[in-house]
């Protein structure tokens, strides 16, 4: 309902316009009149432009025009002003011939049509940078993962506390780790992984517990996070 009366009002403001450009004769030559009133719906049709193709897409996780948000608006009232401008100008200051006007409204559209690419390559970095990240973080959110398992296979079994202490500070540790696109970091964190997988197979499979094996395990998943928390993207 809401978007069916959006739209109404948008056609009778189009009919609005159209209909005082020519009750008041704004610009006096039929072909400037027509020309104003194209110029005039352009700018009038950038600001119900989301009402059709919205620019803002809120499932999308990349969240990438947002990121161009303020580029495409600003670009917008530029032009806006621009178009405003040279239509008020050339109406004062007449006569300013219809191949003049053309010009310096193709100009003013010109360079709205730049901000705009430059709006779009805004929203393709975002998207790039997102991916990246995602990419960035899927070893250690893999980690992660592995080690809430683990913390529910401990929580079901019975094993001395000192060593429910440790595993548990193996989970605090992770959360000090950082994503990073280092390729030894990424090596790091599948060692990081099979160590963490490698105790819960153990703890799962073994009903009386070798506490120098899990002792060992941990000691190497201690290592390889002490190594890792240095490491960041390059």
């Amino acid at each position: 309902m809401k978007k069916t009366l959006s739209i109404l009002l948008f056609v009778l403001g189009e009919l609005l316009l159209i209909y005082s450009f020519n009750y008041f004769k704004i610009g006096h030559s039929p072909d400037v009149i027509k020309l104003n009133i194209v110029i005039s719906s352009i700018v009038y049709g950038l600001f119900f432009l989301d009402l059709f193709i919205p620019w803002v897409d809120l499932k999308d996780k990349t969240q990438k025009t947002i990121g161009s948000i303020g580029l495409r608006w600003f670009s917008t009232f530029a032009y806006a002003s621009a178009a405003i401008f040279i239509m008020i100008y050339c109406h004062v200051n007449r006569p300013v011939g219809i191949s003049k006007q053309l010009v310096f409204q193709g100009i003013a559209l010109f360079l709205f049509l730049v901000g705009l690419m430059f709006a779009f390559s805004a929203s393709e970095k975002v998207e790039e940078i997102y991916h990246e990240e995602k990419q960035n973080r899927a070893s250690i959110d893999q980690v992660r993962s592995a080690m809430k398992t683990l913390q529910r296979t401990v929580a079901n079994v019975q094993m001395e506390q000192v060593f429910v202490h440790q595993i548990n500070q193996l989970d605090e540790d992770l959360r000090y780790i950082s994503p990073s696109n280092n390729t030894e970091a990424t090596e790091l964190d599948q060692l990081l992984y099979q160590g963490i997988m490698d105790l819960d197979v153990y703890l799962k499979s073994e009903s009386s517990f070798d506490y120098v094996q899990i002792r060992g395990i941990i000691q190497n998943c201690e290592i390889t996070i002490k190594e890792r928390k240095n490491i960041y993207s390059n």
